[in-house]
């Protein structure tokens, strides 16, 4: 090859070529809750299903989340879970979720910027009737507290100092867990309340309406029985000639 000389000064051009290496992310497996106290809310789904929980003392809520998870492994779902205590500043920016609604289960809808918070009992049967409300639209959506983005979210504190917020917390007493217990059964029973005005109102329309429907039927009736009916006419007997024998 032929070395090209450069006079000093002129500009050298030089091709680097960079080889870069895609790595692609692997699909959780069916039943998987990711941790996201390191990540913060991100998820491979359209929706993310975020469960927050309350911290080390949470296994057995873990254990509903993961067969939650298992069950809804087929929609659209990514499914993760959070320390709702030591990221109780987010969690209540972001979706109105402080510690004392803790555990509860978030769906983030990423690209609309809108989510639903379960209200109810932390079972698994809820907590996947409440999924599929979300998907089919029956389970209403609200805008991030925070506007149109998650609020900054503190990778490092689960590292520094998040087993420690947990475990320092105070245990609750019988009292507190019975103040709870009642705020939880008397949101349960406005909601229930909710629909029973809801189907009674329902019920009432269909009512009114089958009321109309059959007075309509009843005038067309009466209408029909006052219109005069055709007198049919008489049929002429056949005369006929006398002959004498």
């Amino acid at each position: 090859r032929q070395r090209r000389r450069t006079t000093p000064g002129a500009l050298v051009v030089v091709r680097v070529v960079v080889r870069v290496v895609v790595v692609e992310k692997k699909n959780a497996k069916p039943g998987d809750v990711a941790d996201l106290n390191e990540v913060g809310v991100d998820c491979d789904g359209q929706i993310c299903a975020v469960f927050i929980l309350d911290g080390p003392s949470s296994e057995e809520d873990l254990a509903v989340a993961k067969e939650v998870a298992l069950a809804e492994a087929g929609g659209p779902y990514g499914f993760g879970w959070l320390d709702g205590r030591c990221h109780s500043d987010f969690s209540t920016a972001a979706f109105d979720v402080d510690p004392s609604k803790v555990p509860t289960l978030v769906a983030y809808a990423k690209r609309k910027k809108r989510f639903a918070a379960y209200v109810g009992h932390f079972n698994a049967k809820d907590l996947k009737s409440f999924l599929r409300g979300v998907v089919s639209g029956r389970t209403p959506t609200q805008p991030l507290r925070s506007g149109d983005a998650l609020p900054p979210f503190d990778a490092q504190r689960h590292a520094r100092d998040c087993l420690n917020v947990s475990l320092e917390e105070p245990i609750a007493d019988d009292d507190d867990g019975a103040i709870d217990g009642d705020l939880m059964a008397e949101i349960i029973a406005e909601e229930a309340a909710k629909k029973k005005a809801i189907d009674d109102e329902a019920k009432a329309e269909k009512k009114r309406l089958d009321a109309e429907a059959a007075a309509r039927r009843q005038e067309e009736a009466n209408k029909q029985n006052k219109a005069p009916k055709k007198k049919k006419k008489p049929k002429k007997k056949k005369k006929f000639a006398s002959t004498d024998l």
